[in-house]
């Protein structure tokens, strides 16, 4: 059974050896250009909620569901040009973030620029299958609208499939390919993977509510507020994640995984 109250408890209280990388969310919440523009130009009262597993670097976008003015999807070129811009430096950042992280729990001093550097390339190749996986639903909805009404439940499983990947790839020095492989075989396989998968899902709910209460209708005060909440909250449910990944490797052994 996953403890899961006590891996946050304790994350909570290691988030201090981590304080520098609290800037990590805060940058990359920062580059959702598109999400702050949305709440920007928003006036009037939204509610809303995200269903999110766990994520290499979540933010503040991980958790507001912000107001969509114009119905059905927005492509433009410039969109996808920032998009594959940021894709890669979050890929860097993800790679210092998780490696950094890795080594504080290991006792050890952490460099996030040596981690950025060493995890670069696997993590890209992460970041890349999420955004491939991103652009075919949106393709597929544009092709077939009644798509859409299947878009949330396909993403909430496809992204239950793959969650894992990055913090393989940093907790046991796996390529990409091989973190893939040894995460489809835990989500399938279901037991713990499925267990801290679900319960941190369920914790996300009620964080998502406020947060995009407090986030969308404060409008630009609310952005910055929540950018500053979540990221305490980021460095926690990471370690915590991080922590996760950690026992399950000494449970089970790398064979099992």
């Amino acid at each position: 059974m996953v403890e899961f109250m006590k891996l946050l408890e304790e994350a909570w209280y290691r988030k201090s050896d981590f304080t520098p990388l609290m800037l990590i969310p805060i940058i990359t919440s920062l580059f959702s250009i598109d999400n702050i523009e949305r709440v920007l130009d928003f006036h009037g009262f939204h509610i809303g909620v995200k269903f999110v597993f766990p994520e290499d670097i979540p933010n503040l976008w991980s958790f507001v569901s912000p107001p969509n003015p114009k119905p059905g999807i927005n492509i433009s070129l410039p969109g996808i040009i920032s998009l594959i811009i940021f894709t890669i430096i979050e890929a860097y950042l993800a790679g210092g973030y998780l490696g950094s992280i890795k080594q504080g729990l290991e006792g050890r001093t952490y460099d996030f620029s040596q981690n950025a550097g060493k995890y670069f390339v696997e993590m890209l190749k992460f970041r890349v299958l999420t955004l491939l996986i991103l652009l075919a639903m949106m393709g597929l909805a544009l092709i077939t609208p009644w798509f859409a009404l299947l878009a949330l439940p396909m993403m909430i499983f496809l992204t239950y499939l793959i969650y894992g990947i990055p913090y393989l790839i940093v907790s046991q020095e796996l390529s990409f390919e091989e973190a893939l492989r040894k995460n489809l075989d835990l989500a399938l396989n279901g037991g713990e993977y499925t267990e801290y998968g679900i319960k941190y899902l369920l914790l996300a709910i009620p964080i998502s509510i406020i947060m995009t209460l407090l986030t969308v209708n404060l409008n630009i005060i609310g952005i910055v507020f929540g950018i500053l909440i979540t990221a305490p909250i980021s460095l926690t449910l990471t370690t915590a994640t991080m922590m996760f990944f950690f026992l399950v490797k000494e449970n089970m052994g790398n064979s099992a995984i």
